[in-house]
């Protein structure tokens, strides 16, 4: 079951299949994204500028991936942490890749795992899951805690977060954080496989 961390969260490139819902449009969000690249990064700068944090976060996306300018992580974090200190979503789980992984800013995992707490406490499953993950590993200077674990994959597991499902089928199975328990394990392996993980397949074939 050992992993790093670093293999279970992604930066920028795949956080629009990452289970943190939009927050809500805006105006300026149409107007800036029917636009080119380079065109498109100006529109969503004038408008981080003015404060708006959407802005920021797709500013700080843009720059991440050197798109419609040259890649600049240390500006990527600058807006992240703008538009995360604002309450938006998205920038704060970035915010906490970029302080694990050291992107664009000194590696902090304390600050890390601060910022990863707060977007899992609003309920969005993608940082409960690494939150468990972070927990059941001992990663990030956090102590190992299968209690804790268990506590946050249930929780993802519960929205449908199918990783979840299966990492918490597995801690049932052996009894780690709470007590074994084969049938609840087999319960969350269903609800896993069911959603196409193929890891929770073969578990279930060998149970």
């Amino acid at each position: 079951m050992k992993q790093s961390i670093l293999l279970i969260i992604s930066l920028f490139s795949i956080l629009s299949s990452l289970h943190i819902r939009a927050d809500t449009g805006t105006k300026f969000v149409e107007e800036c994204e029917t636009l080119i690249e380079q065109k498109q990064f100006i529109c969503f700068k004038k408008y981080a500028e003015k404060g708006i944090a959407e802005a920021q976060y797709k500013l700080s996306v843009m720059y991440f991936n050197g798109q419609g300018i040259g890649s600049d992580y240390n500006q990527a974090f600058y807006w992240t942490k703008m538009a995360a200190e604002q309450g938006f979503p998205r920038a704060q789980f970035n915010l906490f890749t970029m302080y694990f992984s050291g992107n664009g800013t000194i590696q902090d995992k304390q600050q890390a795992l601060h910022w990863l707490k707060i977007v899992a406490e609003q309920g969005f499953p993608v940082a409960q899951y690494s939150l468990a993950q972070i927990y059941r590993l001992g990663e990030g200077e956090q102590p190992q805690d299968y209690q804790k674990a268990v506590f946050w994959y249930q929780k993802a597991a519960e929205q449908n977060f199918p990783e979840a499902q299966h990492n918490l089928a597995l801690m049932y199975l052996y009894g780690q954080g709470i007590k074994q328990d084969k049938q609840k394990a087999i319960f969350w392996f269903q609800k896993a496989a069911q959603q196409g993980d193929r890891r929770s397949m073969e578990a279930l074939e060998k149970l």
